[in-house]
């Protein structure tokens, strides 16, 4: 029997090989020579044929045998885990619809069997969530989704193969939900804020609107600033009604046939009124009954008649006639002599011609044309329309508020967006629901208004008793400044913001000045102000003894110009000590008012020494002062001063101290006279010149008794010179020193010679120093 030797392959790149474990029984083994993957080759097929050992060594000797097809088919194992095509899946459902399939999610697996390749099962992981998914990965809901309730869901999947081995990562699946489409505006809110001085804010700037794909041919649009109040509208009276006709260009010496309900006054009592008084309201089903007397019965050839009127669309017939004046007779013919109303879109005013004109011409009727059903004078109405939506959507964006008041109140300013829709063929296809928003004005920043100027003056008495009187506030300031809050510089810190004051412009409504310490005395003091400084100003004033009041709105560098014409007279100043007055300056109504500046005026007092007796009895002469005589002989008179004594030291601490209180003396009438002058610039107006011509110091009197004690002793020095060969050497040489001494003492008090008898003396006891 013949041997096996060999088992050979047939076949490139096979990983395998045959080898032989017997050679007498020709058992051999087929192996894999190098590592099989069932994902990269399923399965081989190839021809091995077996060989004896032949005759020789040489292989080409042995015999071969006949060929055997091997096929080997690769088993697999599950090493991959399932992966999902998609990273992230997402739909949108439409609110309240139950679908079959919302999407469907979709996993692979790597493995190359089919039991391990194929995805047999997918789950939910999130929990609680109206979502459910079936085993080829279709999601649906279980139950019907709201848009108010959730808008979006995000919900965990996975997928399993069918070696049950999971997925290595779930997939997000988003679901959103939308509303069930309704026709009307969307992207708005209804709250906006304003904070004043901001300028124009849009009210809707993303607005859109939505009509469910209808086809639409034309839109209108009504925005609104809504409003309860008969008169201003949507924010409350700034100013009094005083001041609201003095702004509107009212005459003065008008007849106001529309008073404030009163004794006096009450054929107003039964009229509708807004919350001011002086506002009514007039709905064609009342009116008033002027009295005879209060207005004439026939116009002249020059008349004005003026009225504030917010007029509405009339709730009767179109051609209805609506009144606003009218004066007839009292007969039933009710002929009217001249009328004033409202008829369709213009405002007649109807003057017929008196009985004793019948040869004149004069026009009957003057008629205006009203455009307020196409114009808003409030511009609290706009009206848009148009046939594109996309430009009626811009043309809303664009809508803006704005607030041109420096202090605005504080509150709710209602809006409301009104829409008519028309489609091709219909009136009305889509009903789109009212867009209520408002917008809440922030609280403006509080200004602080301060009054500054020199709160005491002294006047002389001749400046009271003038007929211009004494200027009170010449250099008066009114001043408003307003905190604003200051950023940090180093943003890592948290330090509080610090105020910085600025200053700011507005008008005032009212200045009071008041009289404190007791009502003026009409006859003998009063306050004045030229009317021209006030009608040139557009101002008013009340005067009284208790005060002036200026009023009107104006700004404040007007306020401060009249205030700075306040003048105060007294005819009998020598009885005043002192008067006090306050001033308190106010915006919007008392709203914000400014500080209490309060002010003294004072006299200025003067006092005469006219005589030399007055001197005298004011003062005792000095014993010390006189001249001592020493009599020698009987033909000679010797005169002697005691110079080396207690009374030179005496005398040259009195000439010390009069000097001192002179130039203290100077120095405060120079102080007062440029304070004065001061005063006086700042006014810029020419006020009393300061007369200072016969303004002098009276030096102490002790000086005045010194001059005649020089004088008695110059007469004695006169004698001497006739005697003086009596004289000794000696004595002369002490009378030469002593008059040298005397000398300059005198010359040192005065500066002159010569006594002056009319001086004023200084009062000083009421000087601030």
């Amino acid at each position: 029997m013949g041997e096996i030797c060999a088992f050979k392959i047939h076949g490139q790149e096979l990983p395998f090989e045959a080898v032989v474990l017997n050679k007498t029984s020709g058992e051999g083994r087929l192996r894999a020579k190098s590592p099989i993957d069932c994902e990269l080759q399923k399965e081989y097929t190839f021809i091995i044929q077996a060989y004896d050992c032949g005759a020789g060594p040489r292989e080409t000797a042995w015999k071969k045998s006949h060929k055997a097809v091997v096929h080997i088919q690769v088993k697999d194992i599950n090493e991959f885990a399932p992966t999902f095509k998609e990273p992230a899946y997402r739909a949108v459902v439409t609110e309240g619809k139950i679908y079959d399939s919302i999407l469907q999610v979709e996993a692979v697996d790597e493995d190359c069997s089919p039991q391990y390749s194929q995805i047999c099962n997918y789950e939910i992981v999130t929990t609680d969530v109206p979502f459910a998914i079936d085993r080829n990965g279709n999601i649906r809901n279980t139950e019907k989704l709201s848009y108010d309730k959730q808008h979006q869901y995000e919900i965990l999947v996975t997928a399993y193969d069918c070696g049950q081995k999971p997925a290595a990562q779930d997939t997000l699946v988003q679901v959103d939900v939308k509303p069930v489409c309704k026709p009307g505006w969307q992207d708005w809110t209804k709250r906006i804020e304003y904070q004043p001085g901001s300028g124009s804010v849009p009210l809707f700037p993303s607005i859109h609107l939505e009509t469910c794909d209808g086809a639409v041919s034309s839109i209108q649009i009504t925005t609104e600033l809504q409003t309860n109040y008969i008169g201003k509208g949507c924010d409350r009276e700034t100013y009094s009604e005083r001041s609201l006709q003095k702004l509107c260009g009212a005459s003065s010496g008008i007849i106001d046939l529309l008073p404030s309900p009163s004794a006096a006054t009450n054929w107003t009592a039964g009229l509708l009124v807004d919350s001011s008084e002086m506002i009514f309201k007039f709905d064609g089903r009342q009116g008033a009954k002027i009295p005879d007397g209060i207005v004439p019965k026939n116009l002249t050839d020059q008349f004005t008649i003026t009225m504030w009127m917010k007029h509405g669309p009339s709730p009767g017939v179109r051609a209805e006639k609506e009144t606003i004046l009218c004066n007839s007779d009292k007969t039933e013919m009710n002929r009217h002599h001249y009328a004033l109303y409202v008829h369709n879109c213009r405002l007649v005013f109807l003057l017929r011609k008196d009985f004793d004109q019948a040869d004149t011409f004069r026009p009957a009727e003057f008629h205006w044309k009203l455009d307020q059903y196409h114009f808003n004078p409030s511009q609290s109405v706009l009206v848009m329309e148009g046939d594109d939506i996309g430009n009626i959507n811009r043309a809303l964006q664009k809508v803006s508020y704005i607030n041109s008041r420096q202090f605005p109140t504080a509150g709710v300013r209602r809006l409301r967006v009104s829409s008519k829709v028309q489609c091709f063929g219909e009136d009305v296809c889509i009903s789109v629901p009212d867009v209520d928003a408002f917008v809440m004005v922030l609280q403006a920043i509080e200004p602080q208004i301060s009054l500054q100027g020199t709160d005491r003056l002294w006047r002389p008495a001749a400046q009271f008793e003038s007929a211009r009187g004494v200027t009170l506030f010449p250099d008066l300031k009114i001043v408003s400044t307003f905190a604003r809050a200051e950023a940090p510089g180093d943003l890592r810190t948290t330090a509080p913001k610090s105020a910085v004051l600025e200053e700011m412009l507005h008008n005032l409504d009212f200045c009071d000045i008041l009289v404190l310490g007791g009502d003026l005395d009409p006859r003998q003091e009063c306050l004045e102000l030229n009317h021209s400084e006030l009608h040139q100003r557009h101002l008013d004033a009340t005067n009284s003894t208790a005060g002036y009041s200026i009023y009107g709105v104006g700004s404040m560098s007007r306020y401060e110009q009249v205030l700075h014409h306040i003048r105060y007279r007294n005819w009998h100043p020598s009885s005043l000590e002192a008067r006090r007055f306050r001033v308190k300056c106010s915006e919007l109504n008392g709203r914000y008012a400014s500080n209490e500046f309060n002010l003294e005026v004072s006299i200025l007092h003067e006092a005469r020494v006219s005589d030399k007796e007055h001197v005298n009895h004011l003062i005792v002469q000095p014993p010390f002062l006189q001249s001592v005589h020493h009599p020698e002989s009987q033909n000679s008179i010797q005169r002697s001063s005691v110079v080396p004594s207690i009374a030179t030291v005496v005398i040259i601490i009195s000439v010390c101290m009069l000097v001192f209180v002179v130039a203290m003396g100077v120095y405060r009438v120079r102080i007062a006279h440029q304070h004065f002058t001061q005063e006086t610039e700042a006014a810029k107006e020419a006020e009393m010149d300061w007369d200072d011509s016969a303004l002098t110091i009276t030096v102490n009197p002790m000086e005045k008794h010194e001059e005649r004690g020089r004088g008695e002793e110059t007469e004695e020095e006169e004698e001497e010179e006739v005697e003086e060969d009596v004289s000794s050497s000696s004595s002369e040489s002490e009378d030469s020193e002593d008059e040298e001494e005397e000398e300059g003492m005198g010359k040192g008090r005065h500066g002159q010679s010569g006594a002056r008898h009319t001086q004023l003396e200084w009062d000083d006891s009421a000087l601030p120093y």
